[in-house]
């Protein structure tokens, strides 16, 4: 939701008894948004930069069809199949 679908939506809640929940949050929109701090060295360059992130993989049918086989059932059948989404999604997402 971008300041203006936001100040859309404050006015739908304008004239109520929500009047002074507007009124903070239309404070706090005046603002300006605050600049990113950066760290530098003496001569001005940046003592160090985020990474780029790369963007969020989800599970893809392939990697449904390579569910592991188990000979479990149950709550441990499910509790392994859970553990093995999540370290694919580990592995997938590892930004290290």
């Amino acid at each position: 939701m971008n300041r203006d679908q936001l100040a859309d939506w404050l006015h739908c809640l304008s004239g109520g008894m929500y009047d002074w929940v507007v009124d903070e949050i239309k404070k706090e929109l005046a603002k300006p948004d605050p600049e990113p701090v950066t760290y530098t060295i003496p001569d001005g360059q940046p003592l160090y930069a985020l990474p780029p992130r790369k963007p969020w993989q989800g599970l893809t049918s392939e990697d449904w069809e390579n569910t592991p086989d188990t000979s479990k059932q149950g709550c441990e059948r499910d509790a392994e199949l859970f553990d093995w989404i999540e370290q694919t999604l580990k592995d997938k997402n590892d930004t290290l």
